[in-house]
């Protein structure tokens, strides 16, 4: 994977909806993280997961999630979201960690059914100065990206490349994980019609009535429902 597959959204939520997860999250209860994981990710995953959660508590969480998601344009154009896998809260405390692991490559939830995990997402709770160590690190083929952002942001990144959490040395890493299926699945073909539209928009902005922006955005339309899986 190419260093330039990543999408870091720095303010991908602002404060009040990040301080109405970190409220909400505060009053349920967290279990053992190995409880959720699969495969050889047992052994390599040291942390702590929040509890299966209901009602208001689910709805809120889920649906801040959504609602950012929705109204980024960038990601609206970069990723196309299909369907979101219910987010999960992690929590990493002294000593705890998460070792080289690659994400499954197809997920089940009861609420959305099976879904391909194109790229997935770390969203960040806890602002980076909170806690030492407890970066999220990538192995790229330009080699490793270490990323730890302040809390609101968020990096997506393919779910098959390799990646770790390092050693928390001070302090509590809080973070939302969760995993998209994209409605282009070849992450080529979503980078050719995302460059397109950025270029069909820059011209849109000088001349929107233009032939060559009018015919940019038919080929943009023609290709989604090209390679589209719907």
């Amino acid at each position: 994977m190419k260093v330039e597959n990543l999408l870091k959204v720095e303010s991908f939520l602002n404060d009040e909806q990040v301080n109405r997860l970190v409220e909400i999250i505060g009053q349920l209860e967290f279990q053992d993280g190995r409880s959720t994981a699969s495969e050889r990710a047992i052994e390599a995953k040291h942390n702590l997961q929040l509890n299966p959660v209901n009602g208001y508590a689910k709805q809120t969480i889920e649906g801040v999630l959504i609602q950012a998601l929705t109204s980024n344009l960038l990601i609206q154009e970069t990723i196309f979201p299909l369907k979101v896998y219910p987010p999960i809260i992690s929590k990493y405390i002294l000593g705890m960690y998460y070792g080289s692991h690659v994400d499954s490559p197809v997920m089940a939830d009861a609420q959305v059914g099976l879904i391909r995990t194109d790229m997935a997402m770390t969203l960040f709770l806890s602002n980076a100065d909170d806690y030492d160590g407890g970066e999220l690190v990538l192995l790229t083929d330009d080699g490793e990206v270490a990323i730890k952002l302040d809390k609101g942001g968020a990096v997506f990144y393919p779910a098959s490349i390799v990646h770790r959490v390092n050693e928390v040395k001070r302090g509590e890493r809080l973070a939302m994980v969760s995993w998209i299926q994209s409605l282009i699945p070849d992450p080529g073909r979503r980078a050719i019609v995302a460059e397109i539209k950025k270029i069909e928009r820059k011209i849109s902005l000088i001349d929107p009535h233009s032939e060559e922006a009018l015919g940019l955005l038919q080929v943009y339309s023609n290709l989604i429902k090209m390679w589209s899986i719907i």
